[in-house]
């Protein structure tokens, strides 16, 4: 193929012209393409919905003929049938012979978006990737796929040989960076928010000291002056985690076109958060208020 899904080896379109449709006002007609093998869909695993694939008798010699996703065909035909009908690329008139699942052709973030494919037999370019699919480890045909080169062409140059997963990897590089930005970010605000947390919980705590010193007078136990805080603190603290787990879990949905891979609602996330404030919560009063339960009550009746 002359390029790879999500690669960065040109990112071509064109401008067509779809015999039986007719363009809004100020349109253009704009459609990115590929130039595709025989074999290509087979080994990239995209299905064909209708139609037939390439074939070595589309040669340049034979009548120019393409292949047009989904979204291509319901967007510029409709509820009719594509296949048979004609799109002029210039001065070529060019039959579309088949429909191609939808795929991510430039991001991961994109959506449905029109596309086309060409028969590589005509139009050649000598530049182009070879994509071949593995039984085992894809990795470990790279020195077998080199020896097959060199005997077809010892003149012949393979480079750039990698993985499918390598390549997907170089194309999320910016968004992994960001990812990894708004993972320390994320850290920062929790570490800010349990510091915060504890200071305002055992703040509260520690103005209730005298409180304490009277409920010991009274004949309160130190484990029940403990149990009673704790539990004070805890209600609060549930309360803003049920509320801010809510909230988390609606906006989260507003960034389910920049994941992949992750659920939007990732159990992990929402785990690790609540409990790690809720480990703060829970030990914040309770340092305090052990510290004022062991108080001497008539100190700490007249503390201030």
């Amino acid at each position: 193929a002359a390029r790879v899904p999500l690669g960065f080896s040109g990112r071509s379109s064109t401008g067509v012209e779809i015999e039986g449709y007719q363009p809004q006002q100020d349109e253009e007609v704009n459609v990115a393409y590929n130039e595709v093998s025989t074999g290509y869909f087979q080994t990239m695993r995209i299905p064909l919905v209708r139609g037939r694939s390439f074939s070595d008798a589309d040669t340049a010699d034979a009548p120019p003929v393409m292949i047009v996703n989904e979204t291509m065909a319901r967007r510029y035909w409709g509820d009719q049938d594509p296949v048979g009908r004609y799109v002029r690329i210039g001065k070529d008139r060019t039959q579309v012979v088949g429909i191609a699942k939808d795929g991510k052709y430039r991001s991961f973030s994109e959506g449905p978006t029109p596309y086309m494919y060409f028969p590589l037999l005509q139009s050649y370019r000598s530049a182009a990737m070879l994509h071949v699919r593995a039984a085992g480890p894809p990795a470990a045909i790279f020195p077998a796929l080199r020896a097959v080169v060199r005997e077809l062409d010892p003149d012949l140059p393979l480079f750039q040989a990698m993985t499918m997963h390598q390549s997907l990897e170089q194309a999320v590089f910016a968004q992994r960076i960001g990812a990894t930005l708004l993972s320390i970010f994320g850290a920062l605000a929790l570490t800010l928010a349990a510091v915060g947390l504890y200071s305002v919980i055992a703040y509260a705590v520690s103005q209730r000291t005298r409180e304490m010193g009277i409920r010991l007078a009274l004949g309160a136990s130190p484990a029940e002056l403990r149990r009673m805080v704790v539990a004070s603190g805890m209600k609060v603290a549930g309360i803003g985690l049920v509320l801010g787990a809510a909230g988390a879990a609606a906006v989260s949905r507003l960034l389910t076109g920049l994941l992949n891979g992750v659920s939007p609602s990732e159990p992990l996330t929402f785990g690790v958060v609540p409990t790690t404030l809720a480990a703060v919560a829970l030990l914040a009063p309770f340092i305090p208020a052990r510290r004022a339960s062991a108080v001497d009550p008539m100190v700490a009746l007249r503390y201030e």
